[in-house]
This record gives structure tokens, sequence and C-alpha cells, in this order.
């Protein structure tokens, strides 16, 4: 049976190219619905094929990952895209097969309602071959190769849904109780800074956190007024940009970013004297060499707010 995976993988593989520009042809099918061995891990390929540090745009890149043999990672999906605060993208966390440090990493799909095909507790095959490993704002992700028009900044944009339903095969009935945060708090988030990448895109669960009542309003941390007391209102000047509010444990502070296009945008945060627990995605941004850089967390929907908040 391995070595039928492997001649299946050989046939699908050949018929790939490359990125964006790239054509795909169609894979050998027979490989749907079932696990393939795992021949990489996700630090292997950021580490060798994530090549370009820097560009004249800040840290916005996206590299070619090109192999003549299968690069494949298993593991799991920990995001939803239900509520609208994960758009276009699902986050997969490898398991720990070939790695004692599995990492997560960020994969933008060019689709609506992700989860219909890839929902939070997907076991997944992921083949890499061809894709684009890249950063955005410092932060690795995986995608196609995309040049935004506007400026020409360059990132890993969002691979067609084709080309997804080819290279990330679902296999297993998806299991929720199998996503499992890892406890950390604030603290031991933030210390991570200079490795940022061991940390990147896991999902975690921060316990006896408060909002303290202050956001980020046009790039500056404010006491936040009944106005601007919401997940994601008001809309920020810059349309996409995520709308952060402070959360603090007894260790340090941090952003949650809400997308404006959230389901919950609208909700009022919870009160500074409540104190719950909040299961996140951990992401750092840093645009340029010049600036601090900082993690952020996500919040997949609401029920990410757990005892304490209900």
């Amino acid at each position: 049976m391995k070595n039928l995976f492997n001649s299946l993988i050989i046939i699908f593989l050949a018929g790939l190219t490359s990125c964006s520009q790239y054509n795909f042809n169609q894979p050998d099918t027979s490989t749907k619905g079932q696990r393939i061995e795992s021949t990489t891990t996700i630090q292997y390929l950021e580490n060798t094929y994530m090549v370009t540090d820097y560009t004249d745009k800040g840290y916005y890149t996206a590299d070619r990952i090109s192999s003549a043999t299968p690069l494949v990672f298993n593991g799991i999906v920990t995001s939803n895209d239900l509520m609208g605060n994960q758009y276009k993208y699902i986050v997969v966390q490898e398991d720990n097969v070939l790695t004692a440090n599995p990492r997560a990493i960020r994969i933008s799909i060019d689709a609506n309602n992700v989860s219909n095909f890839y929902p939070t507790g997907q076991r997944v095959s992921v083949i890499a071959n061809d894709w684009c490993i890249g950063k955005y704002g410092n932060c690795p992700q995986m995608g196609i190769y995309s040049e935004r028009p506007s400026d020409g900044r360059i990132s890993p944009g969002a691979m067609p849904l084709n080309i997804v339903r080819q290279t990330i095969i679902a296999y297993d009935i998806a299991d929720i109780a199998s996503v499992i945060p890892k406890e950390m708090t604030i603290a031991q988030i933030k210390a991570y800074k200079t490795h940022h990448m061991d940390i990147d895109w896991q999902l975690v669960k921060i316990n006896n956190v408060h909002f303290t009542g202050y956001g980020e309003i046009n790039f500056s941390r404010t006491q936040l007024t009944a106005e601007s007391y919401f997940f994601g209102l008001p809309k920020p000047n810059v349309t996409g940009a995520p709308i952060l509010r402070e959360i603090s444990d007894k260790t340090d502070s941090l952003y949650i970013a809400t997308s404006e296009f959230a389901n919950f945008a609208s909700t009022p945060l919870p009160s500074t004297n409540v104190n719950g627990d909040v299961v996140c995605v951990v992401s750092w941004y840093q645009g340029r060499a010049t600036d601090a850089g900082s993690f952020q967390v996500t919040l997949r929907s609401l029920h990410d707010l757990g005892i304490g908040f209900k």
C-alpha cells in the first residue's frame, strides 16, 4: 500500500507545474480520501523554500516550492470560516509524525465557505509541490504567487478551489474533539518574538483573560468609547485592516484582531470586570524591518470565548 501511495503521488505531481501564472493539470484522483504518507514538515518547507527574506515593499514575499519528489505533510484543520472572521483560508496544524515540534500554516483559498470542504477537525494530506510559500507582514503563509496591482506588493495569494481540491486531500471523518488548543499565557506567546514561526498560526487557549477597554484606533492605542466598544466597529480607515481590541491576563496584554466583515463585528465587547478563557489563533505582523512587529490573536467565532464569558 505504501508503494502504491508513493506511485500515485508521483503520477499526481507529474501533472503539476507551478503557481499563479503556471498551469495545474487534472491529477490522478485515485488518492482522494486516502491519507498520503508524510515526506516533509512545515519547518522544512519554510527553511528551504522561503528564501526571499525582504523586498522593497517590506516583509511580503512568495517563493515557489519546486521539487522533483513529493513534498507532503499531514495535519488537522483548526480553522473555521463560518462566522466570516477567517476569510478565504484554512489553518492546518501538522501532526508529529516527522517532527517533535509541529508547526501550523495558513493556506489561502479563493472560495467562500471553505469549511464546507475542510471543516474544523478534518485531517488532511497537503501536497505542497508547485505552491508558493512566503510572508505576509513577516508571517508565513502558503498559496499561489500574487502581485497586488496597486503597488506591486507580492505575497502568497488565494489558490483556486479546483487546485486546492487536487492538492489538499481530506481523509477520515472530521472530529472537532481532536482539535486541542495549547494552553499558554500571553507572556509565553510573546516570548516567541525572535522565533515567531514556531508559534505562528497555532491554536492556543489563554486562561483568565479580560478585555481592558482599550483598542487600536487609527494605529494608536486608545481608550474605547461607547461608539467603539465592539469587536469589529467602527470600520477601519483602511478596508480590510483588522480591528484590534486589547486583552490581558496576569502576565501581559495583546490585541484580538477582528475583521469588519465578521458576523460578530457589531457585538459589544465583554465588560472589563469579566474574566474568562479565550481560544484563538496566533499570528505575527511586521510590515517592515523598521517596525517592531507584534503578535495578535484571532477568534474563529464567539464560541471561542469560553468559561467566564458565558
